[in-house]
């Protein structure tokens, strides 16, 4: 194999002072001599340097000089075999034509040439051209050794390079357009890292072939049991209204489901919407979505991309045991202004960037708001004329850079929703967070990140009605601070560790009526304080070219402090279905109530059983210290949180997963088949007849136990070409055991194992695309799942003045009617042109086309009678206009 090479050329000296490149003049004494020869003495006498390999130069000589000359017009005379470009006054490169022409693709390369000490390896940053966002996933590969390497979440990469002088890369990312570098080194280069900058292509083509190497990089990384969406994979899949959705997009993946048509939150491999913990810049999200799920809470202009975690995930993620779901967002324009958007039936939204201080500081902020109203009101239902909904959110990021060594960012999100069915209250909720994050580089190897958040949510209800007037809140505040310190010596190694701590208080309801009502008292449940903080490492590194190994170790430290009263049951002496209250113990404001800690362990092994297929391995261990209190099996507006303490132990899971995953064909297809087992400790569920709404005694109606899943998840995916797609497939169980073995624990069901209410056997999605020349992208999406478990009346009888006394079932023994749904989407661009300021797209899209009637849930009157609800059971065309520039 031929191999490349780079001539790097300084300005000359004059005998004593520094002379420009552009006047080194050679004469007519030079010819004959052997070019190799020739360069080396120029380095000598002119104080140059050459990069390349000097060998490939020894079949060339020095001739047809017949007149002095300037050294860069004579080298422009082997213009044929070789490019000659300028660096810099001290560098020129000279790279063979017939050696690269094998390796280059129909871009023009760009040369860069780095310092000679990072010669051997290769770090750097891939980013967005405009927006500066950092690409995680990006593929930086080297054609010729066939060998490469991806972005990580914060869009940098670690790889040796080839023993060569001078070394071919490309550079791709889904969306944009490849970049092909012709790297060099050389002692007078300064520069150590690499950063690139990709721009987005009109090509779309293009972005599928990127695809198909991310696909590969499923194969080889060593995490195992990792989702990851790109914003540009989301935008494709058909959604409600035409309102791009990420959370509903995770739903097509295996292992990750919903509990109802449009409902908030999701579900991870049997777990509950409760225990996934949500991020957005580092700050948690506690409702992430609007309108009850119909609408994600996270701006899809203003992702960068997704990454979810089906487990605990590496050791810097805690505080939840089923899933950690983390949102980047972009990062704005640091070079010039631009404006992009959309305008939908029901919804809207803008988002502006660009430079504060033009390649110093960037801004981004966006904002949607919602017109619902209209839709309500146009239908035949009495109910919804009489009803009311809305919302709106801004998101907003500030990114300053001091140097190419420290740059902060500040991230604000601020979101507010309303609605009212046919009822005389207003329910609302609201979320506010801000992250401020400085990342510091002490060098290619070493780099930190400080991080502060605060995370606020908080849910009211309004009543207006003349009798019974009152309003209702609860809510959470959290305030943290966080440090990583990473490590990265060697490609495919990396050490990470670091602390991390977070105040919280937790209001579980408060109750006040209105002056004038009389019939409502005032109820207000204690608040709820407490602690959590973590100390974690986590290591990745290849040991073998097949065995690569990532392992954590996570220390959580839980205090719950006062001020508040703490009761003591009697659970011999029963008042009805709750224990009795025997004591009280009062804790003044600071003091603590009660500790919890523990270890977390995370290991996750990959082999390579042949270049394009591997086996992995996982395990995982996680505390979680909060719980999420909730009558319904879908995230509400009155749902609160509450914190453990003497009566409510912290949940632990343990998870534990094999994998084979294979790629076909040059990655066009991509096969996986996952197995995992998840036992929870201190699950909770809740009594017969529990009241959880501003009960000063809720622990009382609590219940824990114990908790398992286990199933197995298949992914067959296209990767690239005009028709792709994927199909997921999910075999789950979830299941849970209340046997009152502690004193506290209150038998359920028995003491038998039953369904959880997201115990789901079956979950099937088809997502298939297919392109129509360069401007149409029509997709559809179809989706079956096993009806969710409910407990229901079997028998009735008649005793004495009582009708009708209903005799239900065992706990979760039945189940709804199963769920099935279509949706398509037809995409419209513009005509593709890079020097167009303005770039625009119609969607349209049909939700539910064939009109099913999906059961969201099931209830029954007082004589046994059922009624089925559903949420949209007709079918939901939309039109929507996106537009940039």
């Amino acid at each position: 194999m031929r191999c490349f090479f780079f001539v790097l050329l300084t300005c000359a000296i004059s005998q004593v002072s520094a002379q420009a490149l552009k006047d080194i003049t050679i004469d007519q004494s030079s010819n004959g001599k052997v070019l190799s020869t020739f360069l080396q003495d120029l380095e000598k006498v002119h104080d140059i340097d050459f990069v390349g390999d000097m060998n490939r130069l020894e079949a060339l000589t020095v001739q047809g000089i017949e007149k002095p000359m300037r050294l860069l017009e004579y080298l422009d005379s082997f213009s044929g075999i070789i490019d000659v470009v300028k660096i810099s006054e001290k560098v020129i490169v000279l790279a063979d034509k017939n050696t690269l022409k094998n390796t280059l693709t129909n871009t023009k390369p760009q040369y860069l040439v780095l310092s000679e000490g990072s010669h051997g390896s290769i770090t750097g940053t891939v980013s967005d051209a405009h927006s500066q966002s950092t690409l995680t996933g990006a593929q930086l590969y080297f054609p010729v050794s066939k060998k490469g390497t991806a972005a990580d979440e914060n869009g940098q990469f670690s790889i040796s390079t080839p023993n060569t002088p001078l070394v071919v890369a490309q550079v791709k990312f889904a969306g944009y357009d490849a970049e092909t570098l012709i790297i060099g080194w050389s002692k007078y280069a300064t520069e150590t890292r690499l950063t690139v900058k990709l721009f987005q292509t009109s090509k779309e083509l293009e972005g599928v072939t990127v695809t198909a190497e991310r696909i590969n990089e499923n194969v080889v990384s060593q995490i195992s049991g990792v989702e990851h969406l790109s914003i540009e994979t989301i935008k494709t899949i058909p959604t409600f209204m035409g309102e791009v959705d990420p959370i509903r997009s995770l739903t097509t993946l295996p292992g990750v489901s919903t509990a109802g048509e449009l409902a908030s939150g999701f579900n991870v491999r049997g777990g509950e919407s409760g225990q996934n913990l949500v991020l957005q810049d580092g700050a948690t999200i506690y409702n992430p979505s609007h309108l009850f799920g119909f609408f994600s809470a996270f701006n899809p202009d203003m992702v960068s991309d997704i990454t979810l975690y089906k487990g605990a995930g590496p050791a810097s993620f805690g505080s939840r045991i089923s899933s950690v779901l983390n949102v980047s967002l972009k990062k704005g324009d640091a070079t010039r202004h631009s404006v992009s958007g959309g305008v939908g039936p029901v919804t809207s939204r803008l988002t502006v960037q660009g430079p504060l201080i033009k390649n110093k500081s960037s801004y981004m902020i966006g904002g949607r708001i919602s017109y619902v109203n209209w839709l309500l009101h146009a239908t035949d239902d009495i109910r919804l004329k009489r009803s009311a909904a809305n919302f709106h959110d801004i998101t907003a990021k500030v990114l300053h850079t001091f140097n190419d060594k420290n740059f902060i960012t500040l991230s604000v999100y601020n979101s507010y929703d309303d609605f009212r069915l046919e009822t005389d209250s207003v329910f609302s909720w609201q979320t506010f967070n801000a992250t401020l994050k400085w990342d510091h580089t002490f060098s290619d190897k070493w780099y930190s990140t400080v991080a502060v958040t605060s995370s606020n949510y908080r849910s009211d209800v309004e009543s207006q009605d003349e009798i019974e007037k009152f309003s209702y809140y609860n809510a959470i505040q959290s305030f943290g601070g966080r440090f990583d310190l990473t490590y990265a010596p060697v490609e495919e190694t990396k050490f990470v560790t670091g602390l991390e701590s977070t105040m919280s208080r937790l209001e579980p309801g408060k109750l006040t009526p209105a002056e004038e009502s009389h019939n409502i008292p005032f109820q207000d449940m204690q608040d709820q304080r407490m602690i959590e903080s973590a100390l974690f490492i986590q290591g990745d590194a290849k040991l073998t070219d097949r065995l690569s190994v990532s392992a954590g170790l996570r220390y959580s430290y839980f205090v719950r402090l006062g001020r508040e009263d703490i009761y003591t049951y009697d659970y011999n002496n029963m008042n009805g279905r709750y224990p009795s209250v025997v004591d009280t113990v009062h804790y003044a404001s600071g003091a603590v109530i009660s500790t919890y800690d523990g270890l977390e362990p995370r290991l996750s092994v990959r082999f390579l059983v042949t270049p394009s297929a591997s086996m992995k391995a996982s395990y995982y261990r996680g505390y979680q210290y909060v719980h999420l209190i909730s009558n319904t099996t879908s995230t509400t507006p009155q749902d609160y949180w509450v914190a453990s303490g003497p009566m409510l132990k912290p949940q632990m899971g343990d998870q534990y997963s094999l994998g084979y995953f294979q790629n076909f064909a040059d990655n066009l297809f991509e096969f996986s088949l996952e197995g995992f087992y998840k036992t929870i400790d201190n699950a909770v569920d809740y009594i017969e007849g529990a009241d959880i709404t501003l009960n000063p005694i809720l622990e009382a109606g609590l219940s824990q136990g114990k908790g398992k899943a286990y199933g197995g998840e298949l992914f067959l995916k296209k990767t690239r070409g005009k028709f792709n797609g994927w199909l997921s497939y999910t075999y789950s169980r979830s299941l849970r055991k209340f046997d009152g073995q502690e004193a506290t624990d209150i038998v359920i069901n028995e003491g038998k194992y039953y369904a959880s209410a997201f115990d789901q056997p079956h979950n099937v999605s088809l997502v298939l695309n297919y392109r129509v020349g360069v401007r149409g992208f029509f997709a559809t999406n179809f989706h079956y799942s096993t009806g969710r478990p409910i407990t229901i009346p079997v028998s009735k009888f008649s005793y004495d003045v009582y009708l009708s006394v209903l005799n239900y079932s065992q706990r979760n023994e039945y189940r709804i009617p199963d769920y099935h749904r279509l949706d398509i989407s037809f995409t419209l661009k513009d005509r593709p042109h890079k020097l167009s300021r303005y770039r625009s797209e119609w969607v349209f899209s049909v939700f539910n086309v064939y009109g099913r009637k999906n059961a969201y849930s099931i209830s029954f009157d007082r004589y046994g009678k059922a009624k089925k609800l559903s949420v949209l059971g007709s079918v939901f065309p939309s039109i929507t206009y996106n537009f940039s520039f």
